[in-house]
């Protein structure tokens, strides 16, 4: 009797703790999802301000008459910089049409693939500093 007792006892917390389980997995996803939402538009604003400082290095190449290989290599790098914002952007646009639910996998490599990205731009980031102390500007 007493084992009944103890298993209508859990069945009925079991019961109740289903919605609440299922409301603390939701809001985690959520705060989850809104985090990464929150890095990714902190990495692109870092893109666009390495994107204006490669163009502003490009603008000064010219009006100090840099030689042209310099300038040639700074042309390159904002064109490699806008091809990673693109890839950035495609790869944001992608996610976000993935359901957390049941392309859990494919979440995590898109999170890869925005990752690497990411480890590109620091790069191009390096360079573009490293042509910057090349080239003299202040």
């Amino acid at each position: 009797m007493s084992r009944g007792i103890i298993m209508a006892l859990l069945l009925g917390v079991t019961a109740m703790a289903g919605p609440v389980l299922a409301q603390e997995t939701g809001r985690t996803q959520r705060q989850a999802q809104q985090a990464a939402e929150q890095q990714m538009q902190s990495r692109m604003q870092d893109m666009e301000r390495l994107m204006e400082r490669m163009h502003a290095t490009n603008q000064w190449m010219a009006q100090q008459r840099t030689h042209e290989h310099f300038r040639q290599l700074g042309e390159q790098m904002e064109g490699t910089g806008d091809r990673i914002r693109r890839m950035l952007q495609q790869c944001d646009q992608a996610r976000a049409t993935l359901d957390a639910r049941r392309d859990r996998d494919r979440l995590a490599e898109m999170d890869r693939l925005r990752d690497r990205l990411h480890d590109m731009q620091q790069e191009l980031d390096r360079a573009h500093d490293a042509l910057r102390k090349t080239i003299g500007q202040p």
